[in-house]
């Protein structure tokens, strides 16, 4: 789990002062979000279930633009709470 969280952070910008792409559209977030988790080295089954929690809980910041270091955030609470709760 700490592999993906680093890799999430380091993609997403989440330690920095700012993500590398600005401010993103929704969809672009979700598309990053399951490129990133694809490249992991995680299980398929746990790509798989990410993915689809993903997908159901959508990054939804600021409205159509989003900052991607805080969907960066969502996206590696949604991880942590993966595998505290659901495994």
């Amino acid at each position: 789990m700490n592999e993906v969280i680093e890799l999430f952070e380091k993609t997403f910008g989440v330690n920095i002062n700012g993500c590398p792409w600005g401010s993103c559209t929704e969809d672009f977030l979700l598309e990053k979000a399951i490129e990133t988790i694809e490249g992991s080295d995680l299980g398929i089954s746990d790509k798989e279930n990410l993915i689809d929690i993903f997908k159901a809980n959508m990054y939804h910041g600021l409205g159509r633009f989003s900052n991607g270091k805080h969907a960066g955030k969502w996206y590696i609470n949604l991880i942590k709470e993966y595998f505290n709760n659901w495994i």
